[in-house]
């Protein structure tokens, strides 16, 4: 609580999905990859969403909660959703006379909305969409701190997505904190980075999958921790598709995205203990 965490990827890697499995997770005491409850348990969340519309939102919501095995009902007692499509948000604004950066009215509702629900992780993705500024070292230290108020004034945790440079990809930028775009300013409010990226060939070939296969694959990578130990390691997930039981007379079930995690060992890593058993047990 009270920390700022930033996670960047390219666009359509799976950040939405991410967003909600992770918010579920986080909400519901449910582990989630590698990572397992906090000690104590979560919270509330409250997920902003500024590029999809709300009946999009609704079917990413219900996927996530088949595939993390929670019921709806249960699911929307602890988390929250907004489409930015509904009702648009912003941190900072450039004042119409003067030109300048200022802070945002819309920060205090942001405020008073969390204080008044109990909300204890406020996830907003993407960053650009939330923001009149340009993304220049001004506008993003104007965006860094007002997240920073955030997280403090409301004693909670603060989640954003942002986009990488177009160029960037894991072979050149995976665990690297400046593959934010904009880079020092927001990466240095910032207390944990991470970066999302879908999986090159090299990769394909360094964890033995199939070229085809390649493009279901996302890794996610530590980039900084402040407060931590960086892994050197990447977690991977694979794409699936689960229905969510939302047909008609007219339409079928509609078919959506969820991120499940894999557990890929690179072809020169040594075997660990795990897999050492599983091979003698087989045999």
């Amino acid at each position: 609580y009270r920390a700022v965490t930033g996670i960047a990827a390219p666009p359509g890697v799976g950040k939405t999905t991410f967003s909600f499995q992770f918010g579920l997770a986080y909400c519901l005491d449910k582990p989630f990859g590698l990572w397992s409850p906090a000690i104590g348990g979560g919270g509330r969340v409250w997920l902003y969403n500024g590029e999809e519309p709300h009946d999009e939102l609704d079917r990413r919501f219900l996927a996530a909660c088949a595939e993390m095995g929670v019921q709806p009902h249960e699911a929307a007692s602890r988390i929250a959703y907004n489409s930015g499509l509904d009702e648009r948000l912003t941190l900072v604004r450039q004042d119409a006379k003067s030109g300048e950066l200022v802070r945002s009215p819309d920060v205090d509702r942001i405020k008073t909305r969390i204080r008044q629900h109990g909300f204890t992780l406020f996830i907003v993705d993407p960053l650009i969409e939330f923001h009149g500024a340009k993304e220049d070292t001004e506008g993003f230290h104007a965006i860094g701190s007002v997240l920073r108020e955030i997280a403090h004034d409301c004693d909670c945790a603060v989640l954003f997505f942002h986009h990488t440079p177009k160029s960037a990809n894991a072979d050149t930028a995976a665990g690297d904190m400046n593959a934010m775009r904009g880079g020092g300013p927001i990466v240095g409010v910032a207390r944990f980075v991470a970066t999302m990226f879908g999986m090159t060939a090299k990769d394909a070939e360094e964890y033995g999958v199939p070229l085809k296969e390649r493009a279901r694959y996302v890794r996610f990578d530590d980039a900084k921790a402040n407060m931590s130990l960086v892994s050197g390691e990447p977690q991977w997930w694979i794409k699936l598709g689960v229905g969510i039981e939302n047909s008609d007379d007219i339409r079928p079930a509609d078919n959506i995205g969820v991120l499940r995690f894999q557990r890929l060992r690179a072809a020169n890593e040594p075997a660990g203990i795990e897999q050492t058993l599983a091979r003698a047990n087989a045999r």
